[in-house]
């Protein structure tokens, strides 16, 4: 009989950009062959088709007597990895996964999973972005924004003029309110607002 226990050094959640130490315990009861035991960090993205985002290999195929082995891992979140969402679903998890020979069909290994879920956050931004004015024209519109960064709730004051025009409707948008609906088996991805 195999025990497999995934624990973590630190709790629930992890930054974009930092180190993730996860710790694997494997509890072998009698001498066991396995072909390969490692981490991945999965996600389920609205696609609905599994998406591994990193994997690190613990032990690759040999001959396990039994006890008890633990080690010991960092996964590296890189920088290009969204940070959990969870009112659009983006939810991440860590998967400590043991395939070993099924001991009556070869054809079929076993798997063995142990999953737990976590948090990736985003670092909070230490630099002030400096305002700088915007000024364009587009077919006898012209518009002339004082700054291009406003805190929550500060008023906007947008000047412009036009020959044509006497009303003007601006939409804004708070950093990129996107959803992505993507081919579970492609990797075209349909942008909508």
């Amino acid at each position: 009989m195999i025990k497999l226990k995934l624990s973590r050094s630190e709790n629930s959640s992890t930054f974009i950009g930092d180190k993730l130490k996860v710790i694997a315990n494997y509890i072998f009861e009698e001498d066991t062959p396995i072909l390969w035991s490692g981490i991945t960090l999965l996600t389920n993205p609205p696609c609905a088709k599994e998406l591994q985002i990193l994997k690190e290999e613990i032990f690759s195929k040999g001959f396990f007597e039994a006890g008890e082995y633990i080690r010991e891992k960092e996964l590296l979140i890189n920088s290009n990895v969204v940070p959990s969402i969870k009112n659009r679903n983006i939810n991440y998890f860590i998967n400590l996964s043991l395939t070993h020979p099924h001991p009556a069909d070869s054809r079929n290994d076993l798997v063995i999973n142990k999953i737990q879920a976590l948090e990736i956050k985003q670092k909070p931004i230490i630099s002030t972005k400096l305002p700088n004015p915007i000024s364009f024209s587009l077919s006898g519109l012209n518009v002339l924004l004082t700054k291009d960064v406003f805190k929550p709730g500060e008023t906007i004051k947008i000047s412009f003029s036009s020959e044509v025009l006497k009303q003007l409707e601006i939409r804004l948008l708070q950093n990129a309110n996107l959803v992505c609906f993507c081919n579970a088996y492609g990797k075209d991805c349909h942008l909508v607002e």
